[in-house]
Parts: C-alpha cells; structure tokens; sequence
C-alpha cells in the first residue's frame, strides 16, 4: 500500500500553503526518490481476525471480518430482511452467525 498524507484543507485562506505546496512536495520528493518532507499516516496493520469470513443466513451473504459483520447487521436491509423473517416465522430466532474455516 503506498503511503497516505493527510493535509489540512479546513482553512480556505491557508490552502495553497497547507494543501497545494505540501503535496506539491511530496510529489516532488517522490519523482526524485527522497524522503518525503511530510510524514505521512502511520499504516494500521491488518488483524488476523479480520480475515475471518461469517455467513449471515438472514440475508445469504459472506462478509469478511467482524467489523464487516456488525456494520451488516446494522444495516437498514439487514434490519429489514431480519424483521419479514421474524414476521414469516413468528419465532424470533437470535442472529445466526456462522464462522466459515479457511
């Protein structure tokens, strides 16, 4: 992954000194193969958890990652889909949540 910069563009009259000559820079520094005058973000790295692959019956989807399957189950279609099921049921079942071994 390359490296990513963040530059304050909150300041319209600061633009071209904090966004333009900052990236202008970096660029630069690039082309010529030094080092980047700008520090860029520190690069999270990946969990092993988060390859992990889970199944929601509800909605027949794979989703990989556990950040991936809350912000699923979250989500308005799930939420929907999970509500008509319960309608069709009349059980109210708890989530299924199945791990899938890689």
């Amino acid at each position: 992954m390359p490296p990513v910069y963040a530059l304050d563009a909150s300041d319209p009259d600061k633009w071209n000194e904090e966004v333009r000559d900052r990236a202008f820079s970096i660029l630069d520094a690039h082309l010529k193969g030094e080092p980047s005058p700008v520090a860029p973000l520190p690069v999270e790295e990946s969990k092993r958890e988060e390859r992990k692959a889970f199944r929601c019956s509800t909605c027949s989807k794979v989703l990989i990652g556990e950040r991936q399957w809350v912000a699923h189950t979250k989500s308005r279609v799930h939420q929907k889909l999970k509500a008509k099921q319960r309608k069709k049921d009349r059980k109210g079942d708890p989530e299924e949540k199945t791990q899938i071994e890689k």
